[in-house]
């Protein structure tokens, strides 16, 4: 026994044979019927079949059921039953065998339409011979008008479109897919349904294994029910997709075979004749021949091949990324993660490998460097690196407030505290536990708030402003400066014992001109992230940026990046660069740029040793060197001393 009904929606109607117990309606492709129709929920309704009767049952729908112009729940079906979800309508038109059906051309919509009417006599002989004469002729017209369609068609895009949906038209088929072929790959440019909508994620609808044997052996193939048919019994693909009529023909040019047509109809059994395979292989040579005249399968095949071989760069890319990583950790020993962190000159290898060590205690952190150097960036990886990265993270600038503010903004208040202090705030250090507070700028806290941080440091106990109540945190101090913090306790600015509680562990961040291996890769960074498609530096301009010692630091990069994706076009040369930048070309130093990096060696190997009085134990430690790479680098360049 079997379930029959139409379907109208947008002008076109369809007939339905469905031999399950259930059946559903709705906009979504997981349900039996799906329907592209925005008034309608994701799974609308459904029929039932119990006994000898067909009930109709709403889903919690949107819009409701409606039968006879009335919303219901659950309701029993008639013959000619109506019912309406959303903008489209169903009629049911009974249960039975298909054999207690006469097929009869339907008024309702000019596509080759038929709906199954019970209690129809079968006509005459003579008469179903005239009939069928009549009905071959209009399919013959039919045929010409479709291919004078596709012969007029010069977009590539609509030649395939208009080529499925005639096929699945002219057939009555639910749903098409037209295949190109290369190199035994089947690929699908366009799966469109009896609703003329296309079809997502085609790959996964259709059995490749019946489409493939058709394209090898260049003959057409049909079935009534594939999941009976036994040649398909080992058909892994027509189980899973429990696929039942199917009619697919191969499109041939010239005894070339380019591709396939693929029809079928998840629903009904013996939905396509030998009648239906006869005017389906006329219609592809003629199809065959557009799809080539068109370009589309030229346009397939350098689309495919493309690809291929993008997939295989981008993973020959991926593998060497990965041994290069490999290799990186191996040779550095860096565990942590700092991926926003651009750069891995050995300045920054050691400063990050001190970061593992220094990140997984307790301890208070003095992060020291030049301003613009990314001090921030250092102190963010090690909270992240840390165990209290699931913490919260709380950063303070100690230059940016005025001494009255800071206090407050540090410890909070009471309310009531002071003039215009009318609620209770929690201060950054309550904000910050559990986790990480970062005091930037350091160096810059007034004289009155360094007593008051160093009780906290000492004893994780601090008061309100306004309050006697003592109140208790777990915080990580992170600090940061610029500045000589022992020039400014020798001249009383800072507290001697603030600073050593401060300076728990000390972090040093290289300056970028201390690794002008870097300047290439933080500068593709900052002109990825300024915008889509930003424009390309020139190796002459390149040049020009790694001989630039940038005394602004990597804030000063960053800022000539904006500028430069800004102003450029395409392609930034050297006249686009800043005045001060231009002038470093290394075309105009002597020994280019082996002769940049010697002088630039030379430039920190005298600063370091002025720093530390000529200890080359403090110098070779600061510098990352042993001692005796120290003494090789200072002989080389005539610096070697007695001390």
């Amino acid at each position: 026994m079997s379930v029959h009904f139409s379907v109208e929606h947008d002008g076109v109607t369809r007939t339905f044979e469905l031999r399950k117990s259930v059946v559903t309606f709705g906009r979504s492709h997981t349900c039996t019927v799906p329907v592209d129709d925005p008034a309608l929920s994701r799974t609308h309704c459904q029929f039932e079949v119990e006994g000898d009767g067909c009930f109709v049952r709403d889903l919690n729908s949107r819009n409701g059921t409606m039968v006879g112009g009335e919303s219901v729940d659950r309701f029993e079906l008639e013959d000619g039953s109506e019912i309406t979800i959303g903008n489209t309508q169903i009629t049911f038109l009974g249960r039975g065998d298909v054999g207690s059906y006469t097929c009869v051309p339907s008024k309702t919509t000019s596509w080759t339409e038929s709906l199954f009417v019970r209690g129809k006599k079968a006509p005459k002989k003579v008469e179903v011979g005239r009939e069928a004469t009549g009905q071959e002729i209009a399919r013959l017209k039919r045929l010409l008008e479709i291919n004078r369609q596709i012969a007029a068609e010069i977009e590539p895009e609509r030649v395939l479109s208009t080529i499925l949906d005639s096929a699945v038209e002219f057939v009555d088929a639910e749903r098409g897919f037209l295949m190109t072929v290369e190199e035994e790959e089947l690929y699908i440019p366009v799966a469109r349904d009896f609703w003329r909508k296309d079809i997502p994620a085609p790959a996964f609808e259709v059995s490749r294994s019946i489409a493939l044997e058709v394209v090898r052996r260049g003959k057409s193939v049909v079935t009534e029910d594939a999941s009976e048919d036994g040649r398909f019994e080992e058909m892994v693909s027509v189980y899973n997709l429990k696929i039942r009529s199917v009619l697919c023909v191969p499109l041939i040019n010239q005894t070339k075979i380019v591709g396939a047509i693929y029809l079928d109809n998840r629903f009904t059994r013996g939905s396509f004749s030998e009648q239906d395979i006869a005017a389906i292989e006329a219609f592809a040579d003629q199809a065959a021949i557009s799809l080539v005249n068109s370009g589309m399968i030229a346009k397939e095949r350098e689309v495919s091949a493309l690809w291929r071989n993008e997939a295989k760069r981008r993973i020959v890319e991926i593998e060497a990324v990965r041994k290069q990583l490999s290799q990186f950790e191996k040779e550095s020993g860096i565990q942590g993660k700092y991926a926003e962190i651009v750069g891995r000159s050995p300045a920054m290898r050691d400063c990050l490998s001190l970061i593992d060590r220094v990140a997984p205690s307790d301890l208070p952190v003095l992060i020291r460097g030049e301003s613009g150097c990314g001090k921030e960036l250092i102190a963010r990886a090690v909270h992240g690196n840390s165990s209290r990265c699931k913490g919260p993270y709380v950063a303070l600038n100690c230059a940016g407030f005025p001494q009255g503010l800071m206090e407050a903004e540090l410890f909070g208040h009471a309310k009531g505290a002071f003039s215009g202090g009318d609620c209770v705030k929690e201060g950054l250090l309550e904000c910050a536990n559990g986790g990480t507070l970062f005091l930037d700028e350091i160096g810059d806290m007034p004289e009155n708030h360094q007593k008051s941080l160093l009780r906290v440091l000492e004893s994780g106990e601090f008061r309100r402003l306004g309050e006697r109540k003592s109140r208790f945190v777990d915080v990580r101090i992170v600090s940061a400066t610029n500045q000589n913090l022992e020039k400014l306790i020798s001249e009383g600015r800072f507290r001697q014992d603030l600073y050593y509680r401060l300076k728990g562990l000390e972090v040093r961040v290289p300056s970028l001109r201390e690794r002008p291996e870097d300047v290439e890769p933080l500068a593709q960074h900052f002109l990825a992230l300024s915008a889509d498609d930003p424009p390309q530096l020139s190796e002459e301009a390149l040049s020009s940026m790694v001989a630039y010692p940038w005394p602004g630091n990597v804030r000063e990069l960053r800022h000539e990046i904006s500028r430069l994706s800004l102003l450029s076009h395409e392609l930034i040369s050297v006249q686009d660069l800043s005045p001060e930048i231009r002038s470093t070309r290394l075309d105009n130093m002597p020994g280019g740029l082996k002769g940049c990096v010697e002088a630039l060696e030379r430039q920190i190997l005298a600063a370091a040793m002025e720093r530390f009085d000529g200890n080359k134990t403090r110098v070779a430690e600061t510098l990352g060197l042993s001692r005796l790479g120290l003494r090789k680098k200072l002989a080389r360049y005539g610096m070697e001393t007695s001390a």
